[in-house]
């Protein structure tokens, strides 16, 4: 693991100031349609790993989000793979991802709804980047609703994805189950279609995974999930993640 890109924050996070409860993107596929307060700065960070028949992948996630205020949040993603398809290595840094995310509303009951863009910017020349993560644009919608101490978080939206002189589009989607609040376990099912251009419902996606988020204190959240994908398919690959989420107030009383 580089260390420089899974930053040691621990001693700041006994002097943070923070106003409200952390919300995090973590654990699993589907992101949280809340946004931070102004002001605030929050990272989620974490080691994602894949497996499937031959090919591994190992990534150092990193998720930076700035809150503006009235419900509009930056955004910037920036990754690190150390990857092995049949037996070739290949670690390099995945394309920045930068964007934003809008709340449209909120409802007395904390009922939410959000959109968010995000797209790649490549931070690195090497043609294996370009094969292995190309550049992306990503719009989706997130809504997460409270029913009788259970949240729903739905996720849907459209992916671009273009390599050398190949654009394709498909789209994407997450249904996720959690409950409560320190502790706050998860089951979801996620997935994709296949590009629009050769659609066919045949190679729609379906993978499920399972974990739980721990809240160690206004500053600090923890998590860990596990999960199987293509469950549709002959053969299925497995999944696990486990990282942190850290929130802090910049603005000075």
């Amino acid at each position: 693991m580089n260390k420089f890109l899974f930053v040691p924050f621990v001693l700041f996070f006994l002097v943070s100031s923070l106003n409200g409860q952390i919300i995090s993107d973590r654990p699993g596929i589907s992101e949280s349609s809340y946004t931070l307060e102004k002001s605030h700065f929050q990272l989620q960070s974490g080691l994602f790993s894949s497996y499937l028949k031959n090919n591994q992948s190992n990534t150092i996630t990193n998720r930076l989000r700035f809150g503006l205020g009235k419900g509009f949040d930056l955004i910037a993603d920036f990754n690190y793979g150390f990857n092995r398809v049949e037996n070739k290595v290949n670690n390099d840094f995945d394309p920045l991802a930068i964007g934003f995310r809008k709340s449209l509303f909120t409802s007395s009951n904390g009922n939410q709804m959000a959109v968010q863009f995000t797209t790649g910017i490549p931070l690195s020349k090497t043609v294996n980047l370009v094969k292995r993560n190309p550049y992306a644009s990503r719009f989706g919608f997130f809504l997460d609703q409270s029913i009788n101490k259970i949240n729903l978080a739905f996720n849907t939206g459209f992916e671009g994805t273009y390599t050398k002189d190949t654009y394709l589009l498909n789209s994407f989607y997450t249904v996720s189950f959690s409950t409560g609040k320190t502790l706050s376990p998860f089951i979801e099912i996620f997935g994709a279609t296949p590009s629009f251009d050769n659609f066919s419902l045949s190679e729609l996606t379906v993978n499920l995974d399972a974990g739980a988020a721990y809240v160690l204190s206004d500053v600090l959240l923890i998590d860990i999930s596990a999960g199987i994908t293509n469950l549709d398919k002959t053969h299925q690959g497995w999944i696990l993640d486990f990282g942190f989420t850290w929130k802090v107030n910049t603005k000075k009383d």
